[in-house]
């Protein structure tokens, strides 16, 4: 476990974070940064802008639209707590 990760883990769970939720953020983490194949907290916003908008259309269709949306949405949450928090 990487330093960020036992970071972001602590504070999730100071937070009051259930344990499925923490694993999502942590996912959702660990895709961004195999994405860019470093660590996330090296990535820009302008870095995280390009991974959400590079989301396969047929992610999107697969998963049907307003499923598509809340998991983007979702995903852009997460995104941007593990920033604002860990990074």
């Amino acid at each position: 476990m990487t330093p960020l990760q036992q970071h972001m883990i602590e504070d999730m769970t100071v937070r009051g974070l259930v344990p499925f939720t923490q694993r999502a953020y942590l996912r959702a983490v660990r895709d961004l940064a195999a994405y860019y194949q470093r660590s996330p907290d090296t990535l820009s916003t302008r870095d995280i802008q390009r991974y959400l908008y590079s989301r396969p259309i047929s992610f999107i269709r697969h998963r049907g639209v307003r499923e598509s949306l809340i998991i983007i949405a979702r995903l852009a949450d997460v995104i941007a707590f593990a920033l604002q928090h860990f990074i």
